[in-house]
């Protein structure tokens, strides 16, 4: 079981990649404006490039998840290597899951099948820690 220090370092990169997910996400909308069929795929490629390189929002939020990246490389001096990849990427997909809804308050917050799967993820990632 992992000590306390290993959760909390864990649980707010989970929470840094989890909020900046959501918020780049936002940051990277408008890009599918940058890509037709009458270019090629590299051309395409760069323009998405230009385009997300001249996007200050979603330039600050890639930055941020960044950090939590170091963090994560940080923490794992603190945990166990087979706790802190499925933990940290459990409570990030959950993080992920709930800052979506409730700061861009996305329609899809009540569809059933979400919810079970996100339980399914939950019970998951209880059942690897308590093997550990």
């Amino acid at each position: 079981m992992p000590d306390i220090i290993s959760v909390v370092l864990l649980s707010l990169v989970a929470i840094i990649w989890g909020i900046t997910n959501a918020l780049m996400k936002q940051g990277a909308e408008g890009i599918e404006r940058c890509s037709s069929s009458s270019k090629s795929w590299a051309r395409n490629l760069l323009e998405e490039i230009k385009f997300l390189l001249k996007n200050w929002k979603y330039l600050l939020f890639y930055g941020i998840n960044q950090l939590g990246s170091l963090l994560y490389y940080y923490s794992l001096g603190y945990c166990d290597l087979a706790v802190a990849g499925p933990l940290t990427n459990t409570m990030t997909f959950i993080v992920t899951y709930v800052a979506d809804n409730f700061m861009f308050g996305h329609k899809n917050s009540n569809n059933t099948y979400e919810k079970v799967g996100l339980c399914c993820i939950c019970l998951g990632i209880l059942l690897c820690m308590s093997s550990v």
